[in-house]
């Protein structure tokens, strides 16, 4: 808006000062519709374009300066604020949860297992405990399945049977 003034103005020189900059700032479009790093890139190009030779004489010449400064300001901020937050989320650890869900069922599939086959191969009270806490809390998470509604209507939901 304050570059538009100049459109009218009886000095010629700020006439053509307005020209020059209204044609570099439209080659470069609207940049508050771009994408972060296009937008911060473009802000780049335009400072380093205003800061030139060709186009430094007409931002003095209409007292350009200060807002010059602020976007150099502002676009140095933002560049500082995420480059921090692509480093927090390039060094944040991601987890695939459904591989570790398969892993720990895989892991307890094969405990339960084992004990259930120590259980009835050595018949002692240390895998039979362990045969009857594991059957403890397969009943007690049976209990709670059992309690919620099923999926569909008319549907009962698969009891999970205890070790024998």
């Amino acid at each position: 808006r304050y570059l538009n003034v100049f459109e009218i103005s009886e000095v010629p020189e700020e006439v053509l000062a307005f020209t020059s900059l209204e044609t570099l700032f439209s080659t470069y479009g609207n940049i508050k519709d771009m994408n972060f790093e296009k937008e911060t890139n473009a802000a780049d190009n335009i400072i380093a374009d205003l800061d030139n030779t060709q186009y430094k004489p007409h931002v003095t010449l209409l007292n350009m300066g200060s807002y010059v400064d602020r976007i150099i300001t502002a676009n140095n901020s933002f560049k500082a604020l995420f480059e921090g937050r692509t480093q927090e989320t390039a060094s944040k650890e991601v987890f695939d949860v459904k591989k570790m869900r398969q892993d720990i069922k895989q892991t307890y599939d094969d405990t339960v297992a084992y004990v259930l086959s120590m259980s009835k191969a050595v018949n002692s009270d240390e895998f039979n405990k362990s045969l009857d806490v594991i059957n403890v809390v397969r009943k007690y998470y049976d209990n709670l399945l059992s309690k919620r509604k099923p999926a569909k209507k008319g549907e009962q939901p698969a009891s999970i049977p205890p070790m024998v």
